[in-house]
């Protein structure tokens, strides 16, 4: 993120380089198992709490309560698909 606070723009990323970034640090994160493509994994959003919450329409359950009220408008993280509300899912 600091690198897109640089003073000069040629100093900061491209919006294609920024993706690649987000896309490695999600590979990552998910082939160390803190994030699962389904239900039961830690919020993709914060990275610190278990997703609890699904999106709709997608149906994505990719975060937690506190990182869900921010996303209608924004988008949902894992498909881009547009949010309407969120969810709670509970697990039997």
């Amino acid at each position: 993120m600091e690198s897109c606070w640089a003073p000069l723009a040629s100093g900061r990323p491209s919006f294609q380089r920024l993706k690649l970034v987000l896309q490695d640090a999600f590979a990552l994160a998910f082939a160390e198992g803190a994030v699962e493509q389904e239900g039961g994994g830690m919020c993709v959003v914060c990275l610190e709490r278990v997703a609890s919450m699904a999106l709709v329409p997608c149906g994505h359950r990719c975060v937690c309560e506190e990182c869900a009220p921010f996303l209608p408008g924004i988008g949902c993280p894992i498909c881009r698909a547009p949010v309407e509300k969120s969810v709670r899912v509970f697990d039997s």
